[in-house]
C-alpha cells in the first residue's frame, strides 16, 4: 500500500516541489554537488524528485549543471589548494603521476570517453583523473559537462519509467538497476586491483 501510494501520489510531490519555486532547484543542486564528493551515497533519490517535478529534460539540466559545477570545484582544488598544502614529497608523487599520464600511450581523451561510457564509475574519479592530467581548462570543462550527459539521460529515463509504472514493474526495474550498479562497481574494483598489481 505504501509503495503504491508513493508511486501514485507523485502529483502531490510535484505540486509541493513546484510550490517551492527556485528554492527547490537550488536545494537539489546543492545536495547533488555535495553528494558528488561522496559517491558512496547515491544522488538517485534527488534525481527522482527532479524527474517528478520537472520531467526528464528539466531533471537532466539540473543534474548535468550540478555535476559540472562540482567538477569545476575538483579542478580548482587540484590546481590550487593541493599545490599550496602538499609537502614536497607529495608534490613529487603528483608530478610523477602527471608525467605518467602525459607520457602514456593511451590518449587521455579516449580514457575519459571510455570512463564516461561505463556505468557505475563515480564522476568524482573521472573528474579527478582529468584534472590531474593537466589538460586545458576549456577542454576539461567541455568533457566534464558533456561526458556525463548520456549516462544521466539513461538513468533519468529509467527513473521516469520506475516513477510512472506499477509497483511490481518498479520493483523489478529497481532490482535490475541495483544489479547493474553492483556489477559495474565490481568491474571497477577488479580494474583498480589489476592496475595496482601491474597486470
Amino acid at each position: 500500500m505504501l509503495i503504491e501510494y508513493l508511486l501514485n501520489g507523485t502529483e502531490v510531490v510535484k505540486d509541493y516541489i513546484l510550490s517551492l519555486g527556485y528554492k527547490a532547484v537550488v536545494a537539489m543542486m546543492l545536495l547533488m554537488i555535495l553528494l558528488f564528493f561522496f559517491p558512496i551515497v547515491s544522488s538517485l533519490p534527488i534525481q527522482m524528485l527532479a524527474i517528478i517535478a520537472y520531467g526528464v529534460w528539466g531533471a537532466t539540466t539540473i543534474v548535468a549543471l550540478s555535476f559540472a559545477i562540482a567538477s569545476q570545484i575538483v579542478y580548482l582544488i587540484n590546481r590550487n589548494y593541493t599545490y599550496l598544502t602538499d609537502s614536497p614529497k607529495k608534490r613529487q608523487k603528483r608530478e610523477e603521476l602527471e608525467n605518467k599520464i602525459k607520457n602514456s600511450q593511451l590518449n587521455i581523451y579516449v580514457v575519459l570517453f571510455f570512463a564516461y561510457s561505463v556505468p557505475g564509475i563515480p564522476f568524482l574519479l573521472i573528474s579527478s583523473v582529468a584534472a590531474v592530467s593537466r589538460i586545458k581548462w576549456w577542454k576539461y570543462t567541455l568533457f566534464t559537462l558533456i561526458g556525463p550527459i548520456p549516462e544521466i539521460v539513461v538513468t533519468l529515463l529509467i527513473g521516469n519509467q520506475v516513477v510512472n509504472s506499477t509497483p511490481l514493474a518498479s520493483a523489478i526495474m529497481l532490482g535490475v538497476i541495483i544489479t547493474l550498479v553492483i556489477l559495474s562497481l565490481l568491474s571497477l574494483v577488479f580494474l583498480l586491483i589489476a592496475v595496482a598489481v601491474g597486470i
